[in-house]
């Protein structure tokens, strides 16, 4: 009788030592699951933010470009026009030299 006490609590004993390492194991789990969320979550709010950041400066960019594109296009034009006074004065000085 004292066998199968010693028996029937040894089998009890590795039944229960199964069961919280099953336990365990599914807590464990469970937890790194949680965790692998909340740095998936955090890692989302990052690339938003990142998202975010770039568009702006996209942006900014863009208007950047416009006002050098206008500028640009205003320091052509005042060259053309000193092209042509250049011309224009330099053709006087000759005319006026001719007539001398």
């Amino acid at each position: 009788m004292d066998d199968d006490l010693v028996f029937n609590t040894i089998h009890d004993l590795n039944r229960w030592k199964a069961e919280q390492e099953k336990l365990f194991v599914e807590r464990k789990k469970e937890k790194e699951r949680a965790y692998l969320r909340i740095l998936a979550e955090e890692n989302q709010k990052r690339e938003l933010e990142r998202e975010k950041i770039s568009s702006e400066k996209y942006r900014e960019y863009k208007t950047k470009e416009k006002e050098y594109q206008m500028k640009l296009k205003q320091i052509s034009e005042q060259e053309e026009k000193l092209k042509k006074y250049e011309a224009e004065v330099h053709e006087s000085t000759l005319f006026s030299l001719f007539l001398n």
